[in-house]
């Protein structure tokens, strides 16, 4: 998915562990949807944070000629990931 991000408009994203390159943030969907998945009976959930492409100059608050571009790397990198588990299901 970083990879397919890259390619979109060479923006590196960081990827890891949320708590290990963010902060600690308890209580976000991530944690609602693993929670969901697992109760579901799902034995292996995955759940994933995404930032706004921003470097540090805007916070949440993206100006509105990088929301397109930031949707089209999102897009692709769903794309890659739906793909994945359509393959190996």
């Amino acid at each position: 998915m970083r990879a397919a991000i890259f390619q979109t408009d060479q923006k590196l994203y960081t990827m890891g562990m949320t708590t290990d390159v963010m902060y600690a943030a308890a209580g976000g969907s991530d944690d609602w949807s693993y929670l969901a998945m697992q109760d579901a009976g799902n034995t292996a959930p995955l759940s994933y944070t995404f930032e706004l492409r921003d470097t540090g100059s805007y916070g949440f608050t993206l100006p509105a000629n990088q929301i397109q571009p930031n949707c089209e790397e999102m897009d692709n990198a769903f794309d890659l990931a739906i793909q994945h588990v359509i393959d190996n299901k």
